[in-house]
């Protein structure tokens, strides 16, 4: 999203459904290294997720891609999503070294003081690692 839609869809990928006769022909396409590790990825969060959607249920408010009141004076920042008081970055980089931590909980906390207005009511962040 960030990248524009002209540098995001320039690669295989794009050549892939530009060529798609129909969505089925498109998901046929898909190479099966790529299907495995989505369907890892999605089998190590499913149990987590559960326990979110009981949560959203139960009355905790959910964001979606919140943004932040002091979001502009930095270009547009904005979260993954926002559960109660937790604020999430879903992140799948398969490699995982100390200054990556460092950059990504900064980046975190960086959102939680851009809500100059404590909307979201932030008091918890959290980084989700499928891989």
């Amino acid at each position: 999203m960030r990248a524009g839609p002209t540098v995001a869809l320039s690669d295989n990928l794009s050549r892939q459904i530009k060529r798609a006769k129909d969505a089925t022909d498109l998901m046929m396409g898909i190479d099966e290294p790529l299907l495995v590790d989505i369907a890892t990825m999605r089998d190590r969060v499913v149990s987590l997720m559960g326990k979110w959607n009981r949560v959203i249920a139960a009355g905790d408010h959910y964001v979606p891609n919140p943004s932040f009141l002091g979001s502009p004076a930095v270009g547009g920042a904005d979260g993954d999503c926002a559960i109660g008081d937790l604020l999430v970055d879903l992140k799948t980089t398969e490699k995982i070294t100390n200054p990556w931590l460092k950059d990504t909980l900064f980046q975190l906390l960086g959102y939680a003081l851009l809500g100059l207005d404590d909307a979201l009511g932030i008091r918890r962040v959290g980084i989700l690692l499928p891989r």
